[in-house]
């Protein structure tokens, strides 16, 4: 499981790096699309991710020391 934790956390920060501040509408945007087609598990994993998005934007919350800046993933892969 915890694979899949890293697995959603780097998908986060690619939506970060590519959309800013707009990362979380462009995720909860995705549910909604595979809501209407009655894709319930694609939904459930865009909201995890926005969750993850949400929750590294909040000061003070527990999973807001995820790494969500701009570059992390260029940092990462080079560094």
């Amino acid at each position: 499981m915890e694979g899949s934790k890293e697995a959603l956390e780097e998908v986060a920060r690619e939506f970060v790096a590519l959309y800013g501040r707009d990362a979380w509408k462009m995720l909860r945007d995705r549910a909604a699309v595979a809501d209407e087609y009655g894709d319930n598990l694609q939904a459930k994993a865009w909201r995890e991710i926005a969750a993850i998005v949400s929750a590294a934007r909040s000061p003070g919350r527990p999973s807001a020391n995820i790494n969500l800046r701009r570059g992390a993933i260029l940092a990462r892969t080079i560094g």
